[in-house]
């Protein structure tokens, strides 16, 4: 039988659908967020950076805990599924508060940042199920490629969110174009049902599933422990924290230092959303070619080239030839590249080196790391280009995107 036809792909291809539509209407609730607390409230960027920070912290508050919960429940769907309706009704009532009024003053953006809280928390606990889903749908061999497909349709998803999100605002005020993102969510719930019979491994007996007690601490042993597992954390963690650097570095340097219109500037992360696609699309075969360790240390020396770019241009205007959006374009496809072959590259490591049971205790330690450090990131990143300027803040960028190739030297090739 091949894959095409076995039940395992089938279920792969809703897998796939579902990462597609959780992508679509994550992006499009983030995206919405700031554009309504400033258009309808006028806040300022403290405000909005809170709104992008909650989401994200949330895995550092919350990875541990509800790794150990998938872990102790076995039911990796239905914790999927539940976030997803989670998120559905916060939707849905704040959408209500709009329509009776009462999505305004100090009380609306309270709603909104309680909206945020909530998709960050449904966000980690969706996680935290596909990551304990993925090693029961397809074989040990073809996770890397699975999460390289899951990865894929995710990018398509955000790559089309801000053109359904700019499409619905052309002829909706924007608390309407909630109604699309929770229609996004219903797609994936509805997806997700197709596969719900990987939520119970074979063998696993209730009785044996409530006598599982891992102590919150075994994740995080079990992680440090084992090498190949540590150094990939480090090397993620790293690159991770490069990445808000440029995410909160980029606008200011583009739209302030060199000048480009919002047009352009939007035109460059769509270069780089898209070259993300390719990236996921291609990497499961690039790792398969190169060896784990190649295309780790590959990416991280590739992505500091593109940041190498960026920092000439806040040295000194005129220092690369041509016109700055093009130079730009090239940092963004190239991380963006880079950026989806790293995180499909070691997409199976975990389940390769941690027993089934520990499976959403040792990601969610991965993630606490991987994922908690990006707010810290964007906070110091954005301190330090406020008080010492954008050039020697992108050199710390520069050094980080680098740094992250330093723990792979001693990765296996596959």
């Amino acid at each position: 039988m091949t894959l095409r036809s076995s039940p395992g792909s089938r279920s792969l291809g809703w897998f796939a659908a579902t990462s597609f539509s959780e992508a679509l209407g994550d992006q499009m609730a983030r995206s919405l967020a700031p554009i309504i607390v400033v258009s309808m409230f006028g806040a300022g960027t403290a405000t909005i950076g809170l709104l992008h920070s909650l989401g994200l912290g949330m895995f550092l508050l919350l990875s541990i805990p509800l790794g150990h919960l998938g872990d102790r429940l076995s039911r990796p769907i239905t914790m999927k599924t539940t976030s997803t309706v989670l998120r559905m009704v916060v939707l849905a009532l704040a959408l209500l508060a709009w329509a009776l009024d009462r999505l305004e003053g100090s009380a609306g953006i309270m709603i909104l940042l309680g909206l945020m809280a909530v998709i960050g928390i449904a966000d980690v606990a969706f996680t935290t199920g596909r990551g304990i889903a993925v090693p029961r749908l397809v074989p040990l061999d073809q996770i890397r490629s699975a999460m390289g497909t899951v990865h894929t349709t995710a990018q398509i998803g955000t790559v089309l969110a801000p053109l359904a999100l700019t499409a619905l605002l052309a002829v909706a005020v924007p608390p309407l174009a909630w109604v699309a993102v929770i229609l996004a969510y219903l797609m994936s719930v509805l997806s997700q049902g197709r596969y719900r019979g990987i939520d119970i491994p074979a063998g696993d007996s209730s009785g044996q599933r409530r006598g599982r007690r891992v102590p919150l601490k075994d994740g995080i042993s079990h992680l440090l422990s084992e090498p190949t597992l540590r150094r990939v954390t480090a090397s993620s963690a790293l690159y991770n924290a490069a990445v808000m650097a440029a995410n909160t570095l980029l606008p200011v340097i583009a739209l302030t230092e060199l000048g480009l219109s919002p047009a352009a500037f939007a035109a460059i992360g769509g270069a780089g959303a898209v070259a993300g696609v390719i990236g996921a699309a291609s990497a499961s075969r690039i790792t398969a070619r190169h060896g784990l360790r190649r295309v780790r240390i590959g990416a991280a020396l590739a992505a500091g080239s593109g940041v190498l770019l960026v920092l000439l241009l806040t040295v000194r205007d005129g220092l690369l030839p041509g016109p700055a959006v093009l130079w730009l374009g090239a940092f963004s496809a190239v991380s963006g590249v880079c950026t989806s072959v790293s995180a499909v590259a070691g997409a199976d490591l975990i389940a390769r080196f941690t027993p089934g049971e520990k499976l959403g205790a040792v990601a969610g330690a991965q993630r606490t790391a991987t994922m908690g450090i990006m707010p810290v990131s964007a906070l110091l990143i954005g301190l330090l280009g406020t008080l010492l300027g954008t050039t020697l803040a992108t050199s710390v960028w520069l050094g980080l995107t680098l740094a992250a190739a330093v723990p792979c030297f001693r990765l296996p090739t596959r």
